[in-house]
């Protein structure tokens, strides 16, 4: 199922007041029309398991819970067990009613491969390349690791909203 939504000025700011009496008075901060918290959780680092995901799920909620609105993650990070375990996160404390998804700003990157495969390069040609409904090619494909093709870069977008 896909996550909806996105974080708008009204929801950071609802999040912001009701968070703003447990927090230093100058945590939160315009970033344009936002409001974010000064602190972000990040989920870069720990290991593509299911005790890492319980942790990074746990942290989320409760960041999240504490004032934090702020999140990083990315494809590629523990090989995509980081944003489905923020997605995990995410989907309990809307489900709860704790957050609406307007409230929270969720960072990613696209472009990087996000498969633990010793070589990354055959895997990109096999599952886009070689396909006949696909518009890549080799030449999309930059220092084995990278790709910012608008088709590749959908389906990142498509997978990063994904909760399993």
């Amino acid at each position: 199922m896909i996550l909806q939504g996105r974080a708008t000025s009204e929801g950071t700011r609802r999040y912001r007041e009701r968070h703003k009496k447990d927090c230093l008075p100058n945590h939160f901060r315009e970033a344009g029309e936002l409001i974010a918290s000064s602190i972000g959780l990040g989920t870069y680092l720990g290991e593509p398991d299911e005790q890492t995901d319980a942790l990074v799920t746990e942290a989320v909620v409760e960041s999240v819970r504490h004032g934090v609105n702020f999140i990083d993650s990315s494809i590629n990070y523990r090989y995509q067990h980081s944003e489905l375990s923020v997605g995990k996160g995410i989907w309990h404390l809307v489900e709860s009613g704790e957050v609406s998804r307007d409230e929270l700003i969720i960072c990613t990157k696209g472009g990087f491969l996000p498969h633990l495969n010793q070589n990354q390069a055959d895997w990109f040609y096999r599952q886009y390349v070689e396909p006949s409904n696909s518009a890549l090619n080799m030449t999309d494909l930059v220092a084995k690791q990278h790709c910012i093709h608008p088709e590749f870069l959908l389906e990142q977008l498509n997978c990063s909203l994904t909760v399993e």
